[in-house]
């Protein structure tokens, strides 16, 4: 298989894995918002705030230092493995004996049982991380989409059974504990026929790694305070039942950018890592998983705003229909939030880890002063100033990262956004004017879903017909078609 097609082989496992686990989130979504009181999802939303945030520390940036070096022994990897295993340990002792100061800090003391039962997360995890590393710079995404599908699903049925049993919150804490765990319990069983460590640890092995790491780590963490610092201040400036509102729309909106923006960006990193010493390729890489993550991320942000209240209605039912304009708000946010994200990849695969960490920190200052600044508005207006902030970082992010490791020139980048961009509106302006006279909200969602789906694709192929190639390469059967 040349590299092209291995490429589209693992674009393609990739999607298969991100969907099916999308899907089964949404489903929970829509089925926990029905189960679980409001003002729940906003102590869960405090506690994942923490928690997602020490996760980054958990890896110490080992898996992309891994994919980053093509060449590492069998000790080395040895020595990684159970430097991560003492990590995730650890951590989760850290995490169950500082719960009380955490949950003092919030004023929120159900905050300290939720971090004592959730504290195993970081050993669970710990156990199959560099198992997932060496299985996605080998590119063997079948054998993760098979993982990761099962592992939520067994997630979600917890969710469910834990939910119905009353448990409330910590029915989410044994849903996030289950997949976890079943992750890598299936990463040793299947992704570990290749390599497993050896009763052998060396730390001057891992240095190389861990000079790496730092900086990646360093700005990794900067990263996981910026994606969570509208949840962090909001706990303290906002009532509990305002964050619980906020959350569930939230989560939705995220969830989307963690569905679609890996599939992309985790080809992109081996891809690029593989071609560093040819910047020409890496620019096109590049430029390529830009326009593919902007091609697909826009238009349905771009839907969930025109269709927010609908949305609410349909996923999370009558209770919830206040967060229809926080539904608004935070899908035009996350359309552009989700422009930054292939930078990571780049940067990473590149080896300017400095680099990534500095811009992380200017981002992360910049996000909590837009935070407490647009919070006078009351919760609608943080994701507003936020959208506002990252719409002034797009030509910023171009002149200080993109260009100065790949190349790339202005109309080059702004070209791989404005496409997207345009066909958008068209397909907004289609899915709008189809249901002008429409009513009730799965009718709405419906014709205004496949009115705006056309109206994009006739868009595309007027002016993005790279990308609609693209999606036809990635189809089973295209595939089939070229290997018969």
């Amino acid at each position: 298989m040349n590299a092209r097609a291995q490429a589209f082989a693992a674009v393609r496992w990739a999607s298969i894995g991100s969907i099916g686990r999308a899907l089964i989130g949404f489903a929970q979504l829509a089925v926990l918002a029905r189960l679980i009181p409001t003002a729940e999802f906003g102590l869960i939303a405090l506690a994942l705030a923490v928690v997602n945030t020490a996760l980054i520390l958990a890896d110490v940036g080992l898996s992309s230092a891994i994919i980053h070096f093509q060449e590492v022994t069998e000790k080395e990897l040895s020595s990684l493995f159970w430097l991560n295993i003492a990590v995730g340990v650890v951590l989760t002792l850290v995490l169950a004996g500082t719960s009380v100061a955490i949950a003092q800090v919030y004023g929120q003391p159900r905050l300290i049982g939720v971090f004592v039962a959730i504290s195993p997360l970081f050993a669970l995890t710990a156990l199959g991380q560099q198992q997932r590393a060496l299985a996605e710079k080998a590119l063997r995404f079948n054998q993760l989409a098979m993982i990761e599908i099962s592992a939520t699903g067994c997630g979600f049925l917890v969710a469910i059974a834990g939910a119905l049993s009353g448990l409330g919150v910590y029915a989410i804490v044994l849903s996030l504990l289950t997949i976890a765990a079943v992750n890598s319990a299936l990463a040793w069983v299947v992704l570990s026929r290749t390599w497993r460590p050896s009763f052998h640890f060396r730390l001057a092995e891992t240095r190389r790694f861990l000079s790496y790491g730092g900086y990646l780590i360093a700005g990794n963490l900067a990263n996981t305070l910026t994606m969570q610092g509208d949840v962090v201040l909001a706990g303290k400036l906002f009532p509990g039942s305002v964050l619980g509102l906020y959350s569930q729309p939230r989560e939705l909106c995220m969830r989307i950018m963690f569905v679609i923006n890996p599939i992309v960006t985790r080809i992109g990193l081996p891809l690029i890592a593989r071609s560093q010493g040819d910047l020409q390729k890496v620019k096109t890489i590049y430029l390529n998983t830009l326009r593919m993550t902007a091609s697909i991320n826009f238009p349905i942000y771009a839907f969930l705003a025109l269709f927010s209240s609908d949305v609410v209605l349909f996923i999370f039912g009558q209770k919830w229909i206040d967060a229809g304009p926080l539904l608004r708000a935070l899908a035009l946010w996350c359309l552009v939030r989700s422009i930054g994200n292939p930078v990571g990849s780049l940067l990473n695969a590149m080896g300017r880890t400095k680099r990534a960490l500095i811009s992380s920190v200017c981002v992360l200052a910049l996000l909590y002063a837009t935070v407490l600044f647009s919070s006078r508005a009351g919760m609608v207006g943080v994701p507003y100033g936020l959208l506002a902030l990252y719409a002034a970082l797009i030509s910023p992010f171009w002149f200080f990262l993109v260009r100065p490791v790949c190349g790339a020139r202005f109309l080059e980048y702004h070209r791989q956004l404005a496409v997207p961009a345009l066909t958008t509106l068209a397909a907004c302006g289609g899915a709008y004017l189809a249901t002008l006279e429409l009513h009730g909200a799965f009718l709405r969602l419906l014709v205004g879903g496949m009115a705006g789906g056309a109206s994009y694709l006739v868009a595309s192929l007027i002016i993005n017909r790279s990308w609609v190639q693209a999606m036809i390469e990635l189809a089973p059967l295209k595939r089939r078609a070229a290997a018969a």
